[in-house]
């Protein structure tokens, strides 16, 4: 009778340790194609990522090589400042081109992702820059900048003539020829995030209508 109950026994140890390891291997299982999943989901990311940028790339390079061709072949610098608003307002909300003109800083043309008027806006546009600090600064030291609008009511009222609200971010970039500053870039953008590539970008595309300028210039 004992060694019938010692054989039950083990019998019963044994199903048990079976039962054990399936529960447990299951649950690795269970783990291993959560990773699985997990890691399969990351590397789709990834390569969407990747394919987006290798596109986004392709775009960078088309509009850089399409506008240096224009003011090369055909001296188009109209059409290159069209080019340039058309390929920067598909990455920001605002942009614009302000020319100085003696003590005016005067809108020359604009696009805009989320207004209609920003055109007429922009136009509009004509103030005293020696009145206001943050511009007089951008003329005198002709420094690029990109980063939030600073905290002055000079300054916001100008923006105020062609925004609805202030951005959280914009970049602003003086245009110099032949040593004088005679125009101002603008973007600007709601949200605040990494946008070096971009800024990087619309300043070479800038550089090539200022070369091209500098070179009628010259010629003439």
């Amino acid at each position: 009778i004992f060694q019938s109950f010692i054989m039950e026994l083990v019998y019963c140890l044994d199903i048990s340790i079976h039962h054990c390891y399936q529960e447990y291997f299951r649950e690795r299982a269970e783990l291993v194609e959560d990773d699985l999943i997990e890691d399969l989901y990351n590397r789709e990311t990834e390569m969407i990522r990747l394919g987006d940028q290798v596109i986004e790339d392709a775009k960078i390079q088309k509009t850089l090589y399409e506008v240096s061709s224009m003011l090369v072949k055909e001296g188009n610098v109209d059409r290159a400042i069209e080019d340039v608003l058309d390929f920067i307002i598909e990455r920001y909300d605002h942009v614009a081109l302000f020319t100085w003109k003696k003590k005016y800083l005067e809108g020359y043309i604009g696009k805009s992702s989320l207004r209609a008027d920003f055109t007429e806006k922009v136009r509009s546009v004509s103030v005293e820059f020696d009145k206001i600090p943050f511009l007089k600064r951008l003329y005198t030291e002709k420094g690029v900048f990109a980063g939030p609008p600073p905290d002055e009511s000079e300054y916001n009222k100008f923006l105020n003539r062609f925004l609805e609200k202030k951005p959280s971010w914009h970049f602003l970039y003086p245009v110099e020829i032949m040593g004088k500053v005679v125009a101002l870039w603008y973007a600007d953008a709601a949200q605040v995030k990494e946008r070096d590539l971009y800024t990087q970008v619309m300043v070479s595309l800038v550089n090539l209508i200022i070369m091209s300028l500098k070179m009628d210039i010259e010629n003439d």
